[in-house]
């Protein structure tokens, strides 16, 4: 095998490797960047409106690297996984979804506390709660007419 070959050999398996590395990354297409770039200035926007602070982070960076460096009680970490979203983090989401105007839409909205607030508001006893919990999460596995 010559040495240029054992080179290129070399190189597609480097790059074999990244691509691996990298699952889930894509390029995008000069049509689809112009979509990206109106639909990124339409969200900017709305948040600026809303009165949010742009924050510019890597594309890539691990939950655990961000702890170790900021640690758990940062403001930069914003956890979705651990919080309920508030009124105006639903209302920026459709203020967002108008201004994108991609048509219709529904937001739903899981909220365990405010099903006790309406079922409380409707004079259901607290013991109940549970058995209407498991009803309505039945629903939407219902047809109905």
């Amino acid at each position: 095998m010559s040495p240029l070959k054992e080179v290129i050999d070399s190189i597609h398996a480097q790059v074999a490797k990244i691509e691996d590395d990298l699952k889930g990354t894509r390029d995008f297409a000069k049509e689809q960047m112009t979509i990206r770039k109106k639909a990124f200035s339409i969200i900017e926007d709305v948040f600026k409106r809303h009165d949010a602070t742009a924050l510019d982070t890597p594309v890539f960076e691990l939950r655990d690297t961000l702890m170790g460096k900021y640690g758990e009680d940062s403001k930069l970490i914003y956890d979705l996984a651990y919080q309920v979203p508030d009124f105006k983090a639903v209302y920026v989401l459709t203020k967002l979804l108008d201004d994108l105007n991609i048509g219709d839409y529904e937001v739903k909205l899981n909220h365990r506390k405010l099903l006790d607030g309406m079922l409380e508001i409707c004079g259901v006893p607290p013991e109940k709660f549970r058995t209407i919990y498991s009803s309505i999460n039945k629903l939407d596995k219902q047809f109905f007419e």
